[in-house]
Parts: structure tokens; sequence; C-alpha cells
């Protein structure tokens, strides 16, 4: 039996049947599409592992690794009252607490064996070219700009003091921590499930907790929305709220942090040691030496 409305003819099976269902059900890389995905972020992690393997065979420096592993007594015993210590201290000029505590950690497992520093942080650094390469092609859907951008990152020279210094866990444990919150904070807008919004924050502290590099973030969250959407509106300011309140907290301990270690001697001129022209260049110098490395 059907029952004819204008020219159609409907049958009772048919319009029974949950049409729009179909249109909300999530979409499925195609079996192919996730092969060449998968062989694309093996090659780029295959690549990166050759150039940095040779790191796992350093030992320590002197270079701050006597303060912040060899001669350090409070990575030497990892109780409760020792990690509230490695939370509540600064070490080298620098607020630094999850990675004073992956040091804890592994002097609990290996003592001074330099091997396992150095495999955290090669470790690390695959990690964070996966998930370069993760969020590259999240927010570009090509991957072909992915694979490229994320070798680029995972071979460049001026990551080999990051992953080959000990001392230097701070830069590889941010990183992978503020990646990571980029790739949760492209989910909460896809989904906008607000558990992703939760985990991006979450991870925008222990970030912070690692390194002082990260406050910027906020920024980098806006710049994704402008690439997005090509506007900034209101719900998209107050969004970065909690955000920019956290930049400035962990801003203004580093400032601090640092004014204790004598940076502050520069910013102040005290003594009127540096002119107009040296405290220009002297301001510079890192952004021109990084820009002529890269």
């Amino acid at each position: 039996m059907s029952k004819k409305f204008g020219n159609k003819n409907f049958s009772k099976k048919q319009s029974n049947r949950p049409v729009a269902a179909k249109q909300f059900k999530p979409q499925k890389l195609p079996a192919n599409k996730k092969n060449k995905d998968v062989l694309f972020a093996i090659l780029v992690l295959a690549i990166t592992f050759v150039v940095f393997f040779p790191s796992l065979k350093c030992d320590f420096t002197n270079l701050d690794d006597q303060y912040y592993v060899l001669n350090n007594p409070d990575i030497k015993n990892l109780s409760f009252n020792n990690i509230k210590i490695l939370f509540s201290n600064f070490y080298v000029g620098n607020y630094q607490p999850m990675a004073m505590l992956t040091y804890a950690i592994e002097y609990k497992i290996s003592g001074l064996n330099p091997f396992a520093y150095h495999f955290t942080n090669f470790f690390l650094h695959l990690l964070n070219t996966l998930l370069v390469f993760i969020f590259i092609k999240k927010l570009s859907s090509n991957i072909h700009v992915a694979a490229i951008a994320s070798v680029l990152f995972g071979v460049h020279p001026l990551h080999v003091e990051s992953v080959a210094w000990i001392s230097e866990r701070k830069d590889v444990l941010y990183a992978f921590f503020y990646i990571a919150g980029l790739i949760t904070y492209l989910k909460y807008k896809e989904k906008n499930d607000v558990k992703f919004y939760l985990l991006t924050i979450l991870l925008f502290v222990f970030s912070c907790l690692s390194k002082a590099m990260a406050v910027p973030f906020s920024i980098m969250l806006l710049l994704i929305d402008y690439l997005q959407m090509k506007k900034i509106n209101f719900r998209i300011i107050v969004d970065k709220i909690p955000f920019l309140a956290i930049s400035f907290t962990f801003g203004l301990i580093a400032i601090y942090v640092q004014k204790l270690q004598g940076a502050s001697t520069f910013i102040n001129n005290v003594g009127g040691a540096y002119s107009g022209t040296d405290r220009f260049f002297l301001a510079n110098y890192s952004l021109f030496f990084y820009i002529y490395k890269m």
C-alpha cells in the first residue's frame, strides 16, 4: 500500500526511514587515505630519528647540567616534599617545575646515566614532530604541506641544542604540551565540545610550567581563529580570557625570576652601563640571531 502526494509515491516503509540521520553521520576517511597519512607520518619520523639518533651517545656537559641534574639535591629524592620543592623553587633563572620533575623521575629510575636523560629529550622531539604533522594536517587539510612542515621542524639544526643538551629539556617538554594544546583547540572548534576547551587550558598550563616561552599561546589561538574565519568576533575574544589570564600570570613569574637572576640589570640600565644604541641592539640580538640561523 502506498499513499499518493502530488506526483510522488511514498511507501509506508520509506516514510518511516530517518532520512536526515545520514546527513549528520561523521565522515570516515577512506582506508587508502588513512594509509597515506600513516605512511607520510612514519617517513617523517624515520628521517628525524636518523638525524637525531647520535644525540643518544652524548654525555652531560658543564653548561647548566651541573645545576639542573648532576649537583642538584632536589631531584635526588622523588618524595612529596621534594616535589613541592621542585614546584616552588627557581633554577638557573627559570621556573620550570614540570621539566625538573622529569629529571627527578629519571634519577629515580637510572641515577646519573646520561643515556636516560638524552633518550627522554630524543623521544619528546619525535613526539613533537608527529604532533606538528597532525596539527598542520588538521589546519591545512593538505598531507604534503603537513609532511614538509613537520620534516623541516624535525631535522632543523636549530633543534640540536634543544634535543642534544640535557639542560634544554624545558624546550622539548613545553613544545609537547604547546602543540598538543593547539591540536585540542582545533578539535574544540571542530566539535564545539567544552571538554576539548578545558583540555586545551590544562595543556597550556602544563606548557607554561615547563617553560615561560609558552605565554604567547593565546595569540596563536587568535591567529588560528583569524586564519579559519577571517574575522575576530566577541565570542572569540571571550574564549581567550582564561588563556590571557594564564599568560599574564606566568609572564609576571618569568619577569620576577629573571630579576632575581640579575637580568633586570640590563632592563633598568643599572649604573648607566649601556647607551641607547647598545640597549636597542642588545634587545634585538636574539630576534636577528634566530632569523639568521633559520
